[in-house]
């Protein structure tokens, strides 16, 4: 199947599975989604009170005749802040899922289990371990890879937030599948091989997901059963319909 086939099928399949919300407890996600929205809440206002005390400094070494910018940057820099925190938050939201969601979607992984007739088999402790480890090696090197397609990015201006809704969104993908390949793989290369295999519907998974978060309120909630549903659906070779 062509490459950009396979990417409209993920991002086709995760719109389908908005209908699989009413058949979940996605009430389990509540204590979690307000961990979401505070992290947010406080990394924006430290950002922006950061670059907000860095625009003024800057203002502040204009000559005295300036002092008309010195207003006007005020207002600037309170918008320009905004704008910033909320687009930084979207890059790192694949963190913030990982610390403070991941944990809580077993039961909701189950949900879907019930649904499509799939099973997850149990862990023992030592393969908890280790993919707690995985899962922090693999955190690690995306967040490294994310900061580098967003820097290298840049020179796309305000096209870059179509190549951040693939790139970012293969991320928050990946890292969403590692709560269904954590007990169906033994090891940290099977898991690679597995996602390399489904790069392609991951993208489109991840474009959807990028896209939801951008809701006002509901959206990062939304974005993750809907995002684990598609994975769970990928990963079982399940057709859309169940």
């Amino acid at each position: 199947m062509n490459y950009f086939k396979r990417i409209y099928k993920g991002f086709n399949i995760y719109l389908h599975d908005f209908k699989v919300l009413g058949r979940t407890k996605i009430s389990k996600l509540i204590l979690p989604y307000f961990i979401v929205i505070l992290s947010a809440v406080i990394f924006m206002l430290l950002l922006g009170y950061l670059f907000h005390s860095l625009f003024l400094f800057l203002i502040s070494l204009l000559p005295f005749g300036a002092a008309f910018l010195k207003e006007a940057s005020i207002y600037i820099a309170g918008l320009s802040a905004i704008a910033l925190g909320v687009y930084l938050f979207i890059l790192m939201y694949r963190v913030v899922l990982g610390v403070a969601i991941t944990p809580f979607l077993g039961p909701l992984l189950r949900d879907f289990d019930s649904l499509r007739n799939t099973t997850s088999p149990e862990t023992t402790w030592k393969k908890d371990l280790l993919n707690f480890i995985y899962g922090i090696r693999s955190s690690i090197s995306g967040t490294i890879l994310t900061l580098l397609g967003f820097l290298l990015s840049l020179p796309l201006g305000p096209f870059q937030i179509f190549f951040m809704a693939f790139y970012e969104g293969y991320f928050l993908a990946s890292s969403l599948s590692e709560v269904i390949l954590e007990s169906r793989t033994n090891s940290y290369s099977e898991r690679k091989i597995w996602k390399k295999a489904n790069r392609a519907e991951l993208a489109g998974i991840g474009a959807g997901m990028f896209l939801t978060i951008l809701i006002p309120v509901v959206g990062p909630m939304l974005a993750i059963p809907v995002g684990l549903s598609a994975c769970h659906r990928i990963y079982h070779k399940i057709e859309i319909g169940i």
